[in-house]
Formats: C-alpha cells, structure tokens, sequence
C-alpha cells in the first residue's frame, strides 16, 4: 500500500502545510505495496484526525467522508481527495500540529499516511 507524496512507512517526508483562510486540497492515490497497481476504493470511506501531539495529543480537528471532506474521484484508479474550505480554515489556530490519515472498508482500518501539518497565519 502506498499513498503519493507519502514515504514508504506512511510518514510524510516534509510537513504540510495549511494556510488559514485559504483552501486546502490534496490528492491521494492508493496503490498495491508494488507502488503502481491502484487499489479499487469501491466502498471506502476516510479520515484524517489532527492533534496537538503525535501520541495522545488532544484532537483539534476531524475531517471525514460523511462530512464530505473526503471525496472519491476515480474509484478504480484508487484516486480520492481531501477538500478544507477556506471558511473553515479561518477558524484554525496557527501552530504545529500532527494528523493521522486512515482508510475504512468493511469493518476493516487501513493506516494510510501520517505526518506533519504546519498552519500558517493569514497575512
């Protein structure tokens, strides 16, 4: 399993980074552990879970596919993709934070990528 922009242990090699009162967006696409055989993500949903601290840390924020964060673009290239308005990322406190990314099919949890999201101020 393998999500772009993602190394190998599902741990981003460069922080993300958000810019309040911007839009956020980011593509995924879920391959076999070959890297290039895309996974068919018919029936997945998602989400992505920032905290103040990698273990433990308070939950900040949670974006979901029932909430229509998440979207599927093309189910059996395994491509989706998350959507942040800028409306919502107005209200977020600049800082340093950490997010864990997780796929759900059947009642089955696949970790898909882990890491850094660095929210800036507006200027």
């Amino acid at each position: 399993m393998a999500c772009d922009d993602v190394t190998p242990d599902n741990q981003t090699d460069q922080p993300l980074f958000l810019h309040q009162g911007a839009d956020f967006d980011l593509a995924f696409t879920y391959t076999a552990n070959d890297g290039t055989t895309p996974v068919n993500i018919t029936g997945y949903t998602f989400t992505m879970v920032l905290s103040e601290k990698k273990a433990g840390g308070t939950v900040v924020k949670t974006w979901t596919s029932a909430d229509g964060d998440f979207s599927i673009t093309v189910a059996a290239s395994g491509t989706y993709a998350l959507h942040i308005a800028a409306s919502e990322t107005t209200s977020m406190t600049a800082g340093t934070y950490f997010f864990d990314h997780n796929a759900t099919v059947s009642t089955s949890v696949i970790p898909m990528a882990q890491g850094i999201i660095i929210v800036d101020e507006a200027a």
